[in-house]
């Protein structure tokens, strides 16, 4: 049978990328269609770079397929990466993490939902990335962030978009000077039906709003609780949240999704090309300063 193609090239390129970029599942079939569907398509594979909590022999198969890459593929295609909980580094986990961003210096969006063994893991990592624009940080690597911004060797981070544990709040407006770029800052916070410690970090996010370059201060909430409190859109945004009237301050709420696995589900929706919760959230402000204007 014959592999010549029956569509114009351009229409069947468009066929065949649409494809992977809509159903990542379909990714390994389509690479064995033919070579120059191959080359089309693995960029879409290696774009994003997952660990996902289980599985431990993940990390030496995707370094593995990244080693055997060049250079410049590296430096062209892989742009997203995400490390989740991990419940044990060993030497070889370890090597491999470092590893992956020696080998793809131009990542610009990583998620960071897993502790790390040692300070001299992350800290070269974050160093290295100097085209990095969006960080997600949980409980779990907030504290080591926080070190390494505090840290006098530390570089300023050129991210834009930072989000941030809730709890952590009071620890956030002095490492802005590490932050020079940061413009948008999405909080979350897990706590239920407990409204007490609200006043702790609502003093917090009146502050960040005078700070001139940040343009949008999301939060998302527990749904259950919080959506009480506004009427509710189609995206889930609170049309408004009277203890924070402000129009920089966007909150949200998470409804039955919690911890990393809303935070897995959001990261991957915008690494895909979906709605995510930044993108809802940078409508509803554009709509407000049109409404204001």
């Amino acid at each position: 049978m014959s592999l010549d193609p029956f569509l114009p090239p351009e229409l069947e390129h468009r066929v065949f990328t649409l494809c992977a970029s809509n159903d990542r599942q379909s990714i390994p079939v389509l690479l064995l269609v033919c070579h120059r569907v191959k080359d089309w398509i693995e960029p879409h594979l290696f774009r994003t770079i997952i660990f996902k909590s289980k599985g431990q022999g993940s990390f030496s198969r995707i370094i593995s397929s990244i080693v055997a890459k060049s250079p410049e593929f590296r430096a062209q295609h892989v742009r997203y990466c995400a490390i989740e909980k991990q419940e044990h580094w060993d030497d070889k986990k370890v090597y491999h993490t470092a590893q992956l961003f020696g080998l793809c210096p131009e990542i610009h969006d990583l998620a960071l939902w897993s502790t790390f063994p040692t300070a001299e893991l992350l800290f070269p990592i974050l160093r290295s990335l100097q085209n990095l624009r969006r960080l997600s940080l949980n409980w779990n690597s907030v504290p080591l962030v926080v070190k390494f911004l505090n840290s006098q060797s530390a570089d300023s981070l050129p991210i834009t978009h930072l989000l941030w544990e809730m709890d952590q709040i009071k620890k956030l407006p002095p490492l802005l000077v590490k932050l020079p770029r940061l413009t948008h800052i999405q909080f979350s916070w897990w706590a239920t039906d407990d409204h007490s410690s609200a006043p702790i970090w609502m003093e917090s996010v009146e502050q960040l709003t005078s700070v001139p370059m940040v343009e949008l201060i999301l939060i998302h909430l527990p749904g259950a609780h919080w959506s009480k409190l506004g009427v509710e859109n189609e995206s889930g945004i609170l049309v408004k949240y009277p203890e924070l009237d402000h129009i920089k301050v966007i909150v949200a709420h998470h409804g039955e999704l919690h911890g990393n696995f809303f935070l897995a589900v959001e990261w991957e929706l915008g690494v895909y090309g979906g709605d995510d919760l930044w993108t809802r959230a940078q409508k509803t402000l554009d709509q407000r300063r049109a409404c204001k204007g």
